[in-house]
């Protein structure tokens, strides 16, 4: 059976309701309604899966159609506020509709009154947005507007904007599955709990602490107390060998207090009666080996963005706040069985060099080189995908 149209047909006065089907060729028949029920529910059967199909393709036309079209009026079928067609970066005023058509930046910062802004995404891509607080935290480069409808609703100055929808997102990290070590140091204050995402075990030596007192994202960062606080992971874990990883880059945001000496931020210069001439020396005041390094001067008092690279040349490179700082080529070849953050506990020639300083997110990519020319730092926590 062919269906074409459906009508109620009130053929008599008393309770009999005839149903008329339009039947191909154009024949029009009339059954009753138990009838027609039998006939509907085998024809459903026999054509389940176009009618399914044509259903959700009608869903979801209706759905861009509401979106575009009908979010443009008010009750009254009157045009409240048009849609801006943007294709370059943009950033809207509150109480305004953006559809975007391109890759461009959307850029979101605080109101100063209450409202909502409402983007459709007509891109076929993910499109960067940078707002100035979501959910209580800054995000200025790290979300993404999915395909589709998002309402921004502004909250309040601490909460900050609040996504009305799925399409609004985290953005991946292109590198994520070459990073061997990432660390937020998130945590209460002064707990000794070290959460490494990628799952690794950390050791700990003498007594670092999670601080709540100085946090560059989220509320607290790692505390070297200068005296005896490391971290520890083992060579088994990640080896930085240059034989085993040549190429890597180490960063972290650290804020240094004020230390006289060099002072360790990483480091495998940890050799007890062994050759030390191969030890990654990574310092407040130098980068490269026992055997080859370059100094520099490192601030103190306040938040820098700090990342060192090697590339396959064996060049390694600093960048203070994304900026070029000194480079060196160097071989690291400790046989160290353990990489310290913050010093180099029982070395007999370097000296234990410990760190006073806060030190948030920390991270090892292992096989990338992420920064090759100057770069304006992460303004965004480290991704953890």
């Amino acid at each position: 059976m062919q269906i074409k149209s459906l009508g109620i047909e009130k053929i008599t006065s008393d309770d009999t309701d005839l149903i008329p089907i339009q039947e191909s060729g154009g024949i029009t028949r009339h059954i009753s309604r138990g009838n027609f029920l039998t006939e509907l529910t085998s024809a459903i059967a026999t054509n389940s899966a176009n009618i399914a199909s044509n259903i959700s393709a009608i869903l979801n036309l209706i759905a861009r159609i509401t979106t575009l079209e009908s979010l443009n009026t008010g009750n009254g079928g009157t045009s409240v506020v048009p849609w801006a067609i943007v294709s370059a970066d943009y950033s809207p005023a509150i109480n305004t509709k953006a559809i975007l058509s391109g890759s461009a930046v959307f850029t979101v910062t605080l109101p100063t009154t209450f409202g909502d802004i409402e983007i459709y995404n007509n891109a076929p891509v993910d499109v960067l947005v940078s707002l100035t607080k979501f959910k209580g935290v800054s995000y200025a480069t790290a979300l993404k507007f999915n395909p589709g409808y998002t309402r921004l609703l502004w909250v309040d100055s601490t909460t900050g904007w609040y996504a009305l929808s799925n399409s609004l997102r985290l953005a991946n990290d292109d590198y994520f599955s070459f990073v061997a070590l990432l660390m937020h140091f998130d945590g209460a204050n002064n707990s000794t709990t070290f959460t490494e995402v990628t799952g690794k075990t950390i050791s700990t030596s003498g007594s670092p602490i999670i601080s709540t007192i100085r946090s560059k994202f989220g509320n607290s960062s790692l505390y070297l107390n200068g005296t005896n606080a490391v971290l520890g992971i083992a060579r088994t874990a990640i080896d930085l060998r240059s034989s085993v990883n040549p190429i890597w880059t180490i960063e972290c945001w650290i804020y240094p207090l004020s230390q006289t000496g060099s002072r360790a931020i990483f480091t495998t210069y940890n050799n007890p009666g062994g050759a030390q001439s191969g030890a990654l020396i990574l310092a407040t005041d130098r980068i490269g080996t026992d055997a080859a390094f370059v100094t520099y001067a490192l601030p103190t008092n306040q938040w820098l963005h700090w990342a060192v690279n090697r590339d396959s040349f064996g060049v390694i490179s600093l960048y203070l706040n994304g900026i070029l700082t000194k480079t060196i080529t160097a071989n690291p070849t400790s046989g160290a069985t353990t990489g310290y953050i913050g010093g180099s506990p029982g070395d007999n020639n370097y000296g234990s060099s410990w760190l006073n300083a806060y030190i948030d997110d920390f991270r090892i990519t292992l096989g990338k080189v992420r920064y090759s020319a100057n770069f304006t730092p992460p303004l965004d926590p480290f991704s953890n995908a």
